[in-house]
Protein backbone atom coordinates (compact mmCIF):
# COMPACT_ATOMS: atom_id res chain seq x y z
CA UNK A 1 0.00 0.00 0.00
CA UNK A 2 1.43 3.16 -0.88
CA UNK A 3 0.05 7.07 -0.43
CA UNK A 4 1.39 10.14 -1.54
CA UNK A 5 0.41 13.23 1.01
CA UNK A 6 0.19 17.16 0.05
CA UNK A 7 0.93 18.04 3.40
CA UNK A 8 1.42 21.67 3.09
CA UNK A 9 2.15 24.19 -0.27
CA UNK A 10 5.91 22.87 -0.06
CA UNK A 11 6.09 19.96 1.75
CA UNK A 12 4.88 16.13 -0.32
CA UNK A 13 5.13 13.13 1.14
CA UNK A 14 4.94 9.26 0.47
CA UNK A 15 4.12 6.49 3.12
CA UNK A 16 4.04 2.83 2.15
CA UNK A 17 3.85 -0.47 4.09
CA UNK A 18 4.11 -3.84 2.93
CA UNK A 19 3.90 -7.22 4.04
CA UNK A 20 6.04 -9.77 2.56
CA UNK A 21 6.40 -13.73 3.33
CA UNK A 22 8.65 -16.46 1.69
CA UNK A 23 8.59 -20.36 2.13
CA UNK A 24 10.69 -23.06 1.28
CA UNK A 25 9.97 -26.46 1.36
CA UNK A 26 12.35 -29.48 0.92
CA UNK A 27 10.55 -32.28 -0.23
CA UNK A 28 11.69 -36.29 -0.02
CA UNK A 29 14.68 -36.95 -2.16
CA UNK A 30 16.07 -40.47 -2.48
CA UNK A 31 19.75 -40.35 -1.12
CA UNK A 32 19.34 -36.79 0.76
CA UNK A 33 18.18 -35.74 4.50
CA UNK A 34 16.14 -33.13 4.37
CA UNK A 35 14.90 -33.02 8.10
CA UNK A 36 15.55 -29.37 9.08
CA UNK A 37 15.71 -27.81 5.65
CA UNK A 38 12.16 -25.92 5.75
CA UNK A 39 12.24 -22.26 5.96
CA UNK A 40 9.56 -20.05 6.28
CA UNK A 41 9.57 -15.97 7.51
CA UNK A 42 7.17 -12.95 6.70
CA UNK A 43 7.43 -9.26 7.42
CA UNK A 44 5.77 -5.81 8.06
CA UNK A 45 7.63 -3.12 6.59
CA UNK A 46 7.21 0.68 5.74
CA UNK A 47 8.70 3.19 4.49
CA UNK A 48 7.89 7.44 4.88
CA UNK A 49 9.86 9.52 2.45
CA UNK A 50 9.57 13.62 1.82
CA UNK A 51 10.05 16.37 -0.72
CA UNK A 52 10.14 20.13 1.01
CA UNK A 53 10.81 22.67 -2.01
CA UNK A 54 12.90 25.19 -0.83
CA UNK A 55 12.49 27.32 -4.21
CA UNK A 56 11.23 26.27 -7.83
CA UNK A 57 14.61 25.02 -8.11
CA UNK A 58 15.88 23.94 -5.00
CA UNK A 59 13.78 21.14 -3.13
CA UNK A 60 15.14 19.11 -0.22
CA UNK A 61 14.53 15.31 0.32
CA UNK A 62 14.61 12.27 2.51
CA UNK A 63 13.15 8.93 3.49
CA UNK A 64 13.51 6.40 6.04
CA UNK A 65 12.52 2.68 5.58
CA UNK A 66 12.33 -0.70 6.79
CA UNK A 67 13.68 -3.70 4.79
CA UNK A 68 12.96 -7.57 5.07
CA UNK A 69 14.87 -10.52 2.34
CA UNK A 70 14.64 -13.63 2.76
CA UNK A 71 17.87 -15.58 2.23
CA UNK A 72 17.42 -17.18 -1.23
CA UNK A 73 17.72 -21.23 -2.22
CA UNK A 74 21.18 -20.52 -3.49
CA UNK A 75 22.44 -18.73 0.04
CA UNK A 76 20.18 -21.28 2.12
CA UNK A 77 20.81 -24.17 0.37
CA UNK A 78 23.22 -24.71 -2.34
CA UNK A 79 25.89 -27.21 -1.31
CA UNK A 80 29.18 -27.99 -3.37
CA UNK A 81 31.30 -26.46 -6.08
CA UNK A 82 30.53 -22.81 -6.08
CA UNK A 83 29.17 -21.95 -10.00
CA UNK A 84 31.85 -20.08 -10.95
CA UNK A 85 33.94 -23.20 -10.32
CA UNK A 86 36.64 -21.50 -7.70
CA UNK A 87 35.28 -22.82 -4.31
CA UNK A 88 33.50 -25.49 -2.21
CA UNK A 89 29.94 -24.35 -0.49
CA UNK A 90 28.40 -25.90 1.80
CA UNK A 91 24.61 -25.19 3.20
CA UNK A 92 23.37 -23.38 5.96
CA UNK A 93 20.18 -24.60 7.27
CA UNK A 94 20.18 -21.98 9.99
CA UNK A 95 20.65 -18.89 7.79
CA UNK A 96 18.15 -16.34 8.59
CA UNK A 97 16.37 -13.70 6.96
CA UNK A 98 17.93 -9.88 6.76
CA UNK A 99 16.36 -6.92 8.47
CA UNK A 100 17.33 -3.33 8.07
CA UNK A 101 16.52 0.26 8.59
CA UNK A 102 17.49 2.73 5.88
CA UNK A 103 17.91 6.59 5.96
CA UNK A 104 18.41 9.02 3.08
CA UNK A 105 19.00 12.66 3.10
CA UNK A 106 19.80 15.16 0.26
CA UNK A 107 19.69 18.14 -1.88
CA UNK A 108 18.38 18.70 -5.34
CA UNK A 109 18.89 21.51 -7.83
CA UNK A 110 17.58 21.65 -11.36
CA UNK A 111 17.08 24.44 -13.82
CA UNK A 112 16.42 24.97 -17.60
CA UNK A 113 20.13 23.87 -18.06
CA UNK A 114 21.28 22.11 -15.10
CA UNK A 115 20.84 19.76 -12.09
CA UNK A 116 22.59 18.83 -9.49
CA UNK A 117 22.17 16.47 -6.62
CA UNK A 118 23.45 15.47 -3.44
CA UNK A 119 22.24 12.31 -1.67
CA UNK A 120 23.94 11.16 2.02
CA UNK A 121 22.53 7.33 2.94
CA UNK A 122 23.09 4.93 5.96
CA UNK A 123 21.83 1.33 5.79
CA UNK A 124 21.87 -0.70 8.91
CA UNK A 125 21.67 -4.48 8.08
CA UNK A 126 20.09 -6.84 10.90
CA UNK A 127 21.73 -10.27 10.29
CA UNK A 128 23.34 -9.43 7.20
CA UNK A 129 23.96 -12.78 4.91
CA UNK A 130 27.67 -12.69 4.38
CA UNK A 131 29.89 -15.17 2.03
CA UNK A 132 32.20 -16.79 4.82
CA UNK A 133 35.23 -18.64 3.75
CA UNK A 134 35.94 -21.38 6.70
CA UNK A 135 39.12 -21.88 8.73
CA UNK A 136 40.70 -25.17 9.07
CA UNK A 137 39.21 -25.55 12.75
CA UNK A 138 35.81 -24.61 10.99
CA UNK A 139 36.14 -26.97 8.35
CA UNK A 140 37.28 -30.12 10.62
CA UNK A 141 33.84 -29.78 12.64
CA UNK A 142 32.24 -30.01 9.84
CA UNK A 143 30.02 -33.92 9.02
CA UNK A 144 32.17 -36.80 7.89
CA UNK A 145 30.46 -37.06 4.89
CA UNK A 146 30.72 -33.39 3.99
CA UNK A 147 34.44 -33.06 4.76
CA UNK A 148 34.63 -35.86 2.19
CA UNK A 149 32.57 -34.55 -0.37
CA UNK A 150 34.95 -31.07 0.45
CA UNK A 151 38.17 -33.35 0.00
CA UNK A 152 36.79 -34.89 -3.28
CA UNK A 153 36.10 -31.85 -5.13
CA UNK A 154 39.90 -30.69 -4.65
CA UNK A 155 39.05 -26.90 -4.01
CA UNK A 156 41.28 -25.32 -1.65
CA UNK A 157 39.05 -22.95 -0.05
CA UNK A 158 34.99 -23.89 1.58
CA UNK A 159 32.58 -20.85 1.99
CA UNK A 160 29.44 -20.96 3.77
CA UNK A 161 26.25 -18.17 4.07
CA UNK A 162 26.41 -17.35 7.41
CA UNK A 163 24.84 -14.08 9.36
CA UNK A 164 26.81 -11.28 10.56
CA UNK A 165 25.05 -9.54 13.92
CA UNK A 166 25.05 -5.80 11.93
CA UNK A 167 26.55 -4.17 8.58
CA UNK A 168 26.95 -0.65 8.33
CA UNK A 169 26.95 0.94 5.32
CA UNK A 170 27.23 4.37 4.25
CA UNK A 171 28.21 6.82 1.77
CA UNK A 172 27.40 9.72 -0.28
CA UNK A 173 26.82 11.16 -4.03
CA UNK A 174 26.62 13.34 -6.14
CA UNK A 175 24.92 13.86 -9.64
CA UNK A 176 25.13 16.69 -11.75
CA UNK A 177 24.73 17.79 -15.28
CA UNK A 178 24.70 21.02 -17.71
CA UNK A 179 23.31 21.24 -20.98
CA UNK A 180 24.41 23.54 -23.88
CA UNK A 181 21.49 25.36 -26.55
CA UNK A 182 23.89 23.45 -29.30
CA UNK A 183 22.39 19.97 -27.76
CA UNK A 184 25.76 19.08 -25.58
CA UNK A 185 25.57 17.61 -22.47
CA UNK A 186 28.43 17.29 -19.80
CA UNK A 187 27.18 15.16 -16.54
CA UNK A 188 28.35 12.44 -14.28
CA UNK A 189 28.67 11.43 -10.89
CA UNK A 190 30.89 10.32 -7.79
CA UNK A 191 29.81 7.62 -5.13
CA UNK A 192 31.97 6.88 -2.01
CA UNK A 193 30.97 3.81 -0.22
CA UNK A 194 31.73 2.87 3.35
CA UNK A 195 30.85 -0.21 5.63
CA UNK A 196 31.87 -2.52 8.60
CA UNK A 197 30.50 -5.75 10.30
CA UNK A 198 30.32 -7.22 13.53
CA UNK A 199 30.27 -10.52 13.44
CA UNK A 200 28.36 -13.14 16.01
CA UNK A 201 31.67 -15.25 16.43
CA UNK A 202 34.90 -14.13 18.00
CA UNK A 203 36.15 -13.22 14.22
CA UNK A 204 34.48 -10.47 12.08
CA UNK A 205 33.30 -11.11 8.63
CA UNK A 206 35.12 -9.68 5.93
CA UNK A 207 32.06 -7.11 4.40
CA UNK A 208 31.76 -8.35 0.55
CA UNK A 209 34.25 -6.75 -1.75
CA UNK A 210 33.37 -3.37 -3.38
CA UNK A 211 34.65 -0.10 -4.56
CA UNK A 212 34.88 2.49 -1.94
CA UNK A 213 34.99 5.48 -4.45
CA UNK A 214 33.53 5.47 -8.39
CA UNK A 215 33.30 7.86 -10.84
CA UNK A 216 31.72 8.48 -13.99
CA UNK A 217 31.70 10.60 -16.60
CA UNK A 218 29.95 11.45 -19.66
CA UNK A 219 29.70 14.03 -22.74
CA UNK A 220 26.34 13.46 -25.04
CA UNK A 221 25.24 15.32 -28.21
CA UNK A 222 21.56 15.42 -29.17
CA UNK A 223 21.18 17.25 -32.80
CA UNK A 224 18.13 19.83 -32.46
CA UNK A 225 15.48 17.66 -34.78
CA UNK A 226 16.52 14.75 -32.25
CA UNK A 227 16.89 12.00 -34.70
CA UNK A 228 20.03 10.61 -33.38
CA UNK A 229 22.35 11.14 -30.53
CA UNK A 230 25.55 10.44 -29.51
CA UNK A 231 27.35 9.70 -26.40
CA UNK A 232 30.94 9.00 -24.68
CA UNK A 233 31.31 7.46 -21.32
CA UNK A 234 34.30 6.82 -18.93
CA UNK A 235 34.36 5.60 -15.46
CA UNK A 236 37.22 4.94 -13.02
CA UNK A 237 37.04 2.94 -10.05
CA UNK A 238 38.79 3.33 -6.75
CA UNK A 239 40.12 0.89 -4.24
Amino acid sequence: MQDEILAADRLAMTVGLRYARAETEAEATPGWDVAGLDFADEAVVGALSATYRLTDAVKLVGSVGRAFRAPNIIERLFNGPTPEGIGFQVLNPDLESERSTNVDLGLKVRTRRAYLELIGFRNDVDDAIIQHTLTAEEIDRLPAEVRAAIEQSGFEFVVQQQNAEVLEIEGVEIAGGYRWDRGVTLGGNYTYLSGESESRGAAAFAVGETFSDKINAYLRYDPPGRRFWAEYRVRHNGE
